[in-house]
């Protein structure tokens, strides 16, 4: 798609993209601008892996200040989503502990014992 497009017919191509993108953009990605050319233009940098090595790509979101604030939404919905596996992951670890906890025997329903080794009531 050429950048000169009108934002609403490259929004759906970027968001695509950036759907595509989502294992890796729910932990890591940054919005940057990048300078240098005759306007300053907007893209999102993420790290992948390429033929074993880390490498740094980017995804061109353009000039467009609509286009920018539509891949943040999405983007912080990405982190959203990763926040809340977490948290239920958290919540289910917790949940397992306590349900291990609940299953000992309780000390009061063990035979009391002192220290001769006779029985007490």
């Amino acid at each position: 798609m050429d950048r000169t497009t009108p934002p609403d017919a490259r929004w759906p191509v970027i968001e695509q993209r950036l759907r595509d993108l989502q294992p890796v953009l729910r932990r890591q990605g940054t919005i940057v601008m990048k300078t240098g050319r005759k306007s300053p233009a907007w893209s999102l940098r993420y790290k992948a892996y390429s033929a074993g090595k880390r490498v740094q790509k980017s995804v061109y979101l353009g000039t467009d200040l609509s286009l920018v604030q539509r891949a943040r939404e999405l983007l912080e919905h990405f982190r959203k989503l990763e926040r809340w596996d977490s948290d239920v992951d958290l919540a289910r670890r917790r949940m397992k502990g306590i349900v291990a906890l609940l299953k000992r025997p309780r000390r009061s329903d063990r035979k009391l014992v002192n220290v001769r080794g006779t029985n007490r009531l």
